[in-house]
């Protein structure tokens, strides 16, 4: 999400492989795992965006997709 920032981008497209993952970041409940805080660091910038996406995949590696 860095780059995002980086480049002040407004919209972005996040696609993962990992169903866990996709579904850690569309939750509204908080992560208790050991991933919670890169996941609410990654849910609280993608709020800061006028627009974004997260989608699950089938076997392909997370991308950022930029538009």
């Amino acid at each position: 999400m860095a780059v995002v920032k980086e480049l002040k981008l407004k919209r972005v497209i996040l696609e993962s492989d990992s169903m866990s993952v996709v579904s850690k970041l569309m939750s509204e409940v908080q992560d208790k795992s050991v991933h919670d805080p890169l996941v609410e660091e990654i849910k609280q910038s993608l709020r800061e965006l006028e627009g974004y996406s997260v989608n699950g995949l089938g076997v392909q590696p997370m991308v950022l997709l930029i538009y």
